[in-house]
């Protein structure tokens, strides 16, 4: 039985057994529970990770995500058609995110890749496909989520989940469980310390919102046996956690557990004798720290500017306690204190050591980071004027990066595919009128806080607080699935309490009968979302799978296996294609260099070369993939298709040195030393200070025999170029064994105790017959490891002798 047979099978099951339940006369109840029970599913999104799929810290998390949305909208869909009470309402946050649904719409189609627009790729899984589901998820809570008390049980259940993350980094801030991306910032369970920085932020003010609406309460039963089913749900998610994790002592994790626990009880404790705001002021300080520790700039700078800005709301308004005004003040007077303290103490030794305060000392305007992004800034604008009206579709900055690369950044990443910089983003992929449709959401949402809802001052300000946070974060860096659940939750609440029912929607009748739309309009719904869940999801999902299979069986050295995984991947032309297809041609070399007979090594070749032209032809505008298909020619030693399709890189990213160079290496390789050298001075004039850049101009003039440009170009030699095997290597091969000697005599002098070295320039004076140099030189050796002595001697008497050394 197929895949397709069996989920077909499994609809028709579902729906029959909906049929059922139905047909009792529940039909609104149970489509009501399906969509609450799904929208509460949302809140543990950040929890998977799916080693089993391509970029597990993404993946996984997106599959659910939209497979819940597209359950709950087929449940609504039905729901809104019986009862007017759960349609949509109208407000400036529904018609201004129709408008960016649309306007992103009508940007997918006329943009540069349809189907990157549309489909996104593993690693970032957005697009207009992630678009339309944070719309949709966006509609169904906004219409059906409208009691209050139902969206305070949602966000009790966000901050008991923030919980556990929170609990999670604890664990990797004390090395009981591994930081995913490496160093020290933690990143939880979302693989990136930016993602977590962003979801803590979220959880701060998700926190003081509860504690605001229940700072005058007594905790009740309710809210104990909320509170103590989520320290039992964290802790039990802990212990699950260190069963995974290399434990430093199984004594110290006993420990840890019994701190938390004790720690989780004390919280209930004086939330039940103080008040229950008491919980969320701890929820609170555990995602703050948790926050510090991700050392994101970015969300930390966005949460200081979020607590100025409610800060001066305050004090402008004038609203609040006494109390509340002088604190505000203090604040304020703090931050400008703090602020001037922290750069007079920026170089001390307790800033420099410290891991994330390093981090903000290090902020420089001049430094090559910093730099580089406003070099990236300055592409996207040259992106946005090519483009203006309705950008380049979403997905596509990588084309921009290209086509406008700036040389100057040539020691940084090479391959963006964001701007890090919202404004720029939608810029770039939604033209002006993105641009304006995605910041006009914004405007209509803060509108409507404070002019369309009944809330509390101090929540308004809260809520303008978490926008700011929000948007000055995202100055820096870019959006997750994570982060859209929760601004698109945060949105739906606003709709919910603020918006009104359409006059033409709002009427007591139903659209059609109670018996019509359980017999008719629900089978027909459930089928076609079941083939959307399907066609949407299954392909990408399937891809991932056999994606990741691949990379398993070469990670076991077993490179043979990974063909028919890799053959799988490529066969279903979905979500991740362009990935699929890198991996294919990246792992070549592995597959061709195994124990693999040659008639597998051939299929495998003619099979690699069909990806590439397909993935060639589906992405014509993209250097990136140029490049890799020339890597991957150049492997099977066809020069001819090599040089042409790094000549189509170069001609769409004309100004990247690492295509030129790999141009350039292919000449050299078939020895057009003549036409080897024009591609090596192109890369090197692009910016001078490449030193790599440099290496290969140099090693271009000695294979091309230009001694005299060579010697001019050394003499502007650095120690990067002096150590350059890329230099020496073209003095070897040649036989230019003078240049070999200058080579080390220039590494001796930057690197004088490196002992290979020096014994390669004896080795280069006995090419040129020099013995008294290679005498005085062992000599020299001799002197700096005196434990060579005996064998330096023996090597002086051989060369006096005139015998070969050994």
């Amino acid at each position: 039985m197929t895949t397709a047979t069996a989920f077909t099978l499994l609809v028709v099951a579902v729906a029959w057994v909906l049929y059922a339940m139905f047909a009792k006369g529940q039909t609104n109840k149970v489509l009501e529970r399906v969509i609450v029970f799904g929208i509460f599913i949302t809140p543990f999104i950040p929890l998977i990770v799916t080693p089993s799929l391509f970029f597990p810290f993404i993946t996984g998390k997106n599959f659910l995500f939209r497979v819940v949305v597209e359950i709950i909208t087929a449940a609504w869909i039905v729901l809104a058609v019986r009862s007017p009470e759960y349609r949509p309402k109208k407000s400036s946050v529904f018609w201004a995110f129709v408008a960016l649904s649309l306007t992103m719409l009508v940007s997918t189609f006329v943009g540069a890749d349809v189907f990157r627009s549309f489909w996104s790729n593993f690693e970032r899984m957005e697009g207009y496909v992630t678009l339309i589901h944070i719309f949709a998820f966006f509609l169904v809570a906004g219409s059906v989520l409208f009691r209050e008390k139902i969206w305070d049980k949602l966000l009790k259940v966000t901050l008991g989940v923030s919980v556990y993350i929170s609990l999670y980094g604890v664990l990797q801030l004390l090395g009981f469980l591994t930081i995913n991306q490496g160093g020290v910032r933690l990143d939880g369970t979302f693989g990136n310390a930016t993602y977590l920085a962003v979801y803590c932020v979220f959880a701060i003010f998700f926190s003081a919102i509860m504690a605001t609406r229940e700072k005058d309460k007594k905790i009740s039963r309710e809210v104990m046996w909320w509170s103590s089913g989520v320290i039992g749900f964290a802790l039990l998610l802990f212990l699950l956690s260190l069963t995974q994790a290399t434990i430093p002592s199984p004594i110290s994790a006993a420990l840890v557990g019994v701190l938390l626990a004790v720690l989780g009880i004390a919280s209930v404790v004086l939330a039940k004798k103080y008040g229950a705001a008491w919980i969320y002021a701890l929820i609170a300080l555990l995602n703050l720290a948790i926050l510090y520790y991700t050392a994101t700039r970015g969300a930390i700078l966005g949460l200081v500017g979020a607590l100025i800005i409610m800060a001066l709301i305050v004090l402008i308004a004038r609203k609040g306690t006494k109390a509340i005004r002088m604190s505000s003040m203090c604040f304020l007077i703090v931050v400008v204190l703090g602020t001037g303290a922290f750069f007079g103490l920026k170089n001390s030794s307790f800033v420099q050591n410290s891991p994330v305060l390093s981090r903000f000392a290090s902020i420089n305007l001049s430094d090559s980071e910093t730099t580089a992004r406003f070099y990236i800034w300055n592409m996207a604008w040259r992106g946005f004027l090519e483009k203006p009206i309705f950008g380049w579709g979403q997905e596509n900055f990588n084309l921009v990066f290209n086509k406008f690369y700036a040389p100057q950044i040539y020691s940084q990443e090479q391959w963006f595919d964001r701007t890090h910089d919202i404004f720029f983003d939608w810029l770039v992929t939604g033209g002006l009128f993105g641009f304006t449709a995605y910041f006009f959401l914004f405007g209509a949402a803060l509108w409507m806080v404070w002019k369309k809802t009944e809330i509390s001052f101090t929540e308004k300000t809260l809520f303008t607080g978490l926008f700011a946070a929000y948007l000055v974060n995202n100055i820096f860096v870019f959006d997750n699935i994570t982060s859209l659940i929760l601004y698109a939750s945060t949105l739906a609440y606003i709709q919910g309490v603020g918006g009104k029912p359409f006059s033409r929607m709002g009427s007591d009748d139903t659209i059609v009968s109670a018996k019509t739309s359980s017999r008719v309009a629900l089978p027909i719904v459930v089928v076609v979302f079941a083939g959307i869940i399907y066609l949407v999801n299954y392909p990408g999902y399937a891809t991932g799978r056999a994606l990741i299979g691949a990379l398993g069986a070469i990670g076991s050295n077993d490179a043979t296996s990974s063909i028919p995984y890799f053959e799988k991947a490529a066969s279903y032309d979905a979500l991740g294609r362009e990935e699929v297809a890198e991996q294919i041609i990246e792992n070549a070399q592995t597959i061709f260099n195994s124990g693999a007979n040659l008639q597998t090594k051939q299929t495998y070749a003619v099979f690699a070369s069909g990806v590439i032209q397909r993935q060639l032809s589906e992405t014509p505008k993209d250097a990136r993939e140029e490049l890799f298909a020339g890597n991957f020619y150049m492997e099977l030693g066809q020069y001819a298709q090599s040089e042409a399709a790094y000549k189509d890189a170069v001609t769409l990213s004309p100004n990247k040195q690492t295509i030129l160079f790999s141009l350039g290496s292919l000449y050299l390789q078939g020895k057009k030393y003549d036409q080897a050298l024009p591609v090596f001075k192109q890369a090197y004039d692009l910016d001078q200070s490449d030193t790599e850049a440099l290496g290969w101009y140099i090693a271009a003039t000695v294979y091309d025999n230009q001694s005299a440009l060579a010697t001019s170009l050394s003499a502007a030699t650095t120690p990067d170029v002096a150590l350059s095997d890329i230099v020496a290597g073209a003095y070897i091969n040649t036989g230019n064994w003078a240049g070999i000697i200058k080579i080390f005599q220039d590494r001796i002098k930057y690197l004088p105790d490196n002992a290979q070295n020096h014994l390669s320039l004896v080795a280069a004076y006995m090419k040129l017959n020099e013995s008294a140099q290679a005498i005085a030189e062992i000599k020299n050796i001799e002197t700096l490891y005196p434990s060579y002595a005996a064998v330096g001697e023996q090597a002086i008497k051989d060369i006096e002798a005139g015998k070969p050394l050994q």
